[in-house]
């Protein structure tokens, strides 16, 4: 699939990875037209599109995101708050009737929450970044090349091009500062996706 001449290139060198990851993440979930997702780290590249998706799919999305992030994440339609203490509080007031799914997109370590906010159970609860999910038994969702098909590029790029999806700009580093991009990964608060350009 040729990419769009009017997509930013940085943008769309990030475009498989984070958007694979949220689509398989959400088939993963069954989610459903009117359920409840709740999506913990959601102003990263995946946690974007996932709840970008999701609403576009019928899907009422709770997000936690630092507070620099909120604004963003409203206007692409999620009922947002902060993570940290007492956000288990936070979220319940947002989602009063409860979540039907979770969806770890960072390394949070919120995932003892999510199980309580499922009522103890870890079933529709998935983490693509948070290793706590091994010891808690909570599905984690590691990729392959594999998954990054013309088909799901193409679904990806149509929702954009019908305005459905919003993609979050690319935090670019020249690839001799790779050192520096690592660092602000580790950060892990950053938004859209690294991409090392020449």
């Amino acid at each position: 699939i040729s990419k769009p001449d009017e997509l930013d290139s940085k943008v769309a060198a990030a475009l498989p990875v984070a958007g694979e990851a949220a689509l398989r993440a959400l088939a993963h979930l069954g989610l459903q037209r009117g359920e409840t997702l709740l999506v913990l780290g959601a102003a990263g590249g995946v946690g974007t599109i996932a709840t970008q998706l999701a609403i576009a799919a019928g899907a009422k999305v709770v997000a936690t995101a630092g507070e620099a992030n909120h604004e963003r994440l409203r206007a692409l339609g999620a009922a947002v708050t902060t993570y940290g203490d007492g956000q288990l509080d936070r979220i319940r007031a947002l989602a009063p009737h409860g979540v039907d799914a979770v969806l770890s997109a960072s390394a949070t370590g919120a995932l003892g929450d999510a199980v309580e906010l499922r009522g103890g159970t870890t079933g529709r609860i998935a983490s693509l970044a948070d290793t706590s999910a091994f010891e808690l038994g909570i599905d984690f969702l590691a990729g392959t090349p594999a998954d990054r098909s013309r088909e799901t590029l193409r679904t990806l790029v149509s929702a954009w091009r019908q305005g459905r999806l919003v993609l979050p700009p690319a935090r670019r580093f020249a690839l001799h500062d790779a050192v520096a991009a690592h660092r602000e990964l580790d950060h892990g608060h950053g938004t859209g996706k690294i991409v090392l350009v020449p």
